[in-house]
């Protein structure tokens, strides 16, 4: 869905822009930063019918905000794409790819799709820890480098409490005898189209060769390696201690994956 609006330098010679619906705020502060004047139009390139049939849900639960909801979140979206920009996170050719004005309507399409999923969900409370999360993960889908991990700590928090939920659900400590549902098997999750992490329990016993090697821990922990998707080669590993300590999952995958090529 589009929607014209009219700009200016002069304030007597107007230009008509198409622009995507429900972005007005967005561009209106762009233009105006280019020194134009703006205008709002009614003109759309789709009937009002078919726009109300279409946004019937996005309408009915943002009770009639959808417009500067949409803005604020498109903004935000950018924010974290410039982030990810500026850390060298993205890939260069697919950003060249597309100009300005089709990275706006991307981050309108991802906003619109952000409110119709999470607004009243009590997620959405914390909106700047949500957007960060799931923008990130959506524009490394999109513009993200060729088999490069994009690893946050909202990632791998995630990660860690899904591996935990389903291999430890009843959260056993490894004391004791284990639970029936406490599944040692290897769990895995792709974390490009090249390399999945794979996740899985181990008991470490303490041991010594007397000489040069000594290890004087013993007890469950978490094994998480970086595997070829291909080939199944692993890259790397690394343990974290226990088998219920989601936080120290999530450190021992956000510092294996740090740094990764």
């Amino acid at each position: 869905m589009l929607e014209m609006i009219r700009i200016s330098r002069n304030g007597y010679s107007w230009a008509d822009v198409w622009i995507p619906e429900g972005c007005f705020g967005i561009y209106e502060k762009k233009y105006r930063q280019q020194g134009y004047d703006v205008k709002k139009t009614l003109v759309k390139k789709e009937s009002e019918l078919e726009r109300k049939s279409t946004m019937s849900k996005f309408d009915s639960i943002t009770g009639g905000r959808r417009e500067n909801l949409l803005m604020e979140t498109a903004m935000r979206i950018q924010e974290v794409f410039d982030d990810m920009w500026t850390a060298k996170l993205l890939d260069t050719d697919k950003i060249d790819a597309t100009d300005s004005i089709e990275r706006l309507q991307t981050f309108c399409k991802l906003a619109r799709e952000f409110e119709n999923t999470f607004y009243g969900t009590d997620e959405y409370e914390d909106f700047i820890g949500l957007t960060d999360e799931w923008a990130t993960e959506k524009l490394t889908e999109l513009f993200g480098k060729k088999g490069e991990i994009i690893m946050t700590s909202e990632r791998a928090l995630a990660i860690a409490k899904e591996f935990l939920n389903t291999m430890n659900p009843d959260g056993w400590n490894g004391e004791g005898k284990e639970p029936d549902n406490f599944n040692q098997h290897i769990w895995s999750i792709n974390l490009t189209d090249y390399v999945r992490l794979d996740i899985s329990f181990d008991y470490e016993y303490e041991c010594s060769d007397g000489i040069n090697f000594s290890y004087d821990w013993e007890g469950w922990c978490t094994l998480c390696e970086l595997v070829d998707i291909g080939s199944n080669e692993m890259f790397e590993a690394l343990s974290g201690y226990g088998c219920n300590d989601v936080e120290n999952l999530a450190v021992t995958i956000e510092t294996l994956c740090e740094g990764f090529e």
